[in-house]
């Protein structure tokens, strides 16, 4: 049987994205703390997901890792208005709860 694991590489470098936003003195405090809360939640998930295994093609699995690929990229992007931080951090925050799904997903078999 094909198992499949959580995309760590991505996930890392949303952690670490989200880390640069939540210290960007160009960022209103505001959206920097959720920066830094998703990048604290981000960074609990990928403790509880690091070991875990889950077949080939688990649809929450691929949409975990699609919506942390498309987090990054909203990372990568300019920010420089507010409107842009606004949706980059839904992207994020969407990433975390599709995480929150593979999480409750890894308590059982899969």
């Amino acid at each position: 049987m094909a198992v499949d694991v959580v995309n760590a590489d991505a996930l890392e470098a949303a952690i670490e994205g989200c880390f640069d936003r939540s210290g960007d003195s160009t960022v209103p405090a505001p959206v920097q703390a959720q920066f830094r809360a998703a990048a604290r939640r981000l960074r609990e998930q990928l403790v509880r997901l690091e070991s875990a295994r889950f077949r080939e093609g688990t649809p929450e699995l691929v949409a975990a890792n699609g919506a942390v690929r498309e987090a990054n990229g909203a990372l990568q992007k300019d920010l420089s208005k507010l409107e842009d931080l606004t949706k980059t951090v839904e992207q994020v925050q969407a990433a975390v709860a599709k995480l929150d799904q593979v999480i409750a997903l890894a308590g059982k078999v899969v």
